[in-house]
């Protein structure tokens, strides 16, 4: 018993060279996917808070909205925030060729009639 202990000590002793390498490529792999994300999320806002906001149909006065948060107080408005997002994701999955589709905006939060990316 105590000799398949110490191989198991052998062995990941061994690893432990490569284990700083390991995380650092992980964290860069996750540091892309993450900037690209967040491009792809600011972009599809900018967007949608234009789409709502030609619609005339909610208050963007508000200091609320000019932080950038939207506001959805109409159903026409949270459709077409809706149909903007739902497009620009469209438009991304095609355009990356992904065979995977991921849920987008995870961290979304509507609230008090306001919409704004990660609860902002």
């Amino acid at each position: 018993m105590n000799m398949s202990l110490a191989f198991v000590f052998v062995v990941l002793f061994a690893s432990f060279k490569y284990t700083k390498d390991a995380a650092e490529l992980s964290i860069d792999a996750w540091r892309a996917v993450s900037t690209r994300e967040m491009a792809w999320e600011e972009s599809a806002h900018r967007k949608a808070y234009g789409e709502i906001q030609k619609l005339g149909i909610e208050d963007f006065s508000t200091a609320a909205a000019a932080s950038g948060s939207i506001p959805l107080t109409q159903t026409a408005s949270r459709n077409k925030l809706a149909e903007v997002y739902a497009a620009a994701a469209i438009e991304d999955f095609g355009s990356n060729g992904s065979p995977v589709v991921t849920t987008r905006c995870s961290g979304l939060a509507i609230s008090s009639g306001l919409w704004h990316p990660n609860g902002r």
